[in-house]
């Protein structure tokens, strides 16, 4: 999978989202550009959401990495690790 690694920051201009990321000083890439309609406070939650995306992936990984070395206990820790694995598979695979 390949996508633009993080850390992701989102510009909100009225009803439109820019999803941004620092390349070099005064460089900026962007991501995407989304528009809202939800409200302003929905609108900045979701932004949020979108930007904090990339550390969510890894966070996802890590715990990924933690349940199998630790061989989690019993059908919590599995059933937790594998929707975890299912949700990073359907991020991967878009």
């Amino acid at each position: 999978m390949s996508y633009t690694k993080g850390p992701w920051r989102i510009t909100l201009l009225n009803s439109m989202g820019k999803l941004e990321k620092d390349c070099m000083p005064g460089v900026e890439l962007a991501i995407a550009t989304i528009e809202f309609h939800r409200g302003k406070e929905t609108d900045k939650a979701n932004a949020r959401l979108l930007a904090a995306a990339p550390k969510l992936l890894e966070a996802c990984e890590e715990v990924i990495e933690l349940l199998t070395r630790i061989n989690a206990i019993g059908n919590y820790g599995r059933r937790t690790k594998r929707k975890i694995e299912q949700l990073v598979e359907e991020v991967k695979e878009g």
